[in-house]
């Protein structure tokens, strides 16, 4: 549990520190979250984790200087991943949204968003 709040939570808010000395003026970084539909047994630290990344960046989206946006994008699972492990994936997000996701918060306008 503490590995994913230390891996995925505090890594992310560590990499969105140092990318503000790094990237360019007017640039953008997108971090990765995950979304949960419903609740899982097991699953409530995840969703916790995955809750303060995406409030993370919403408030870190105001404090970004020389222009630079944030963003999160929060895919849930993807659709191929689940069909490549024999799982059902009929609620699964095809990997092409998952990339125009990314592909919208690295070059559009968006601050702050998921």
């Amino acid at each position: 549990m503490l590995l994913g709040l230390k891996g995925k939570l505090l890594g992310q808010v560590m990499l969105l520190r140092r990318a503000v000395h790094q990237v360019r003026d007017g640039g953008s970084v997108t971090l990765a979250s995950g979304v949960f539909k419903e609740p899982t047994p097991d699953n409530s630290f995840s969703a916790l984790v995955n809750a303060g990344l995406e409030a993370f960046v919403h408030a870190a989206a105001i404090e970004m200087p020389c222009g630079l946006r944030v963003n999160v994008v929060s895919p849930g699972w993807v659709k191929e991943t689940l069909e490549k492990f024999g799982m059902d994936s009929r609620g699964g997000t095809l990997l092409s949204d998952v990339v125009h996701s990314y592909i919208q918060a690295v070059t559009g306008s968006m601050q702050g968003q998921r």
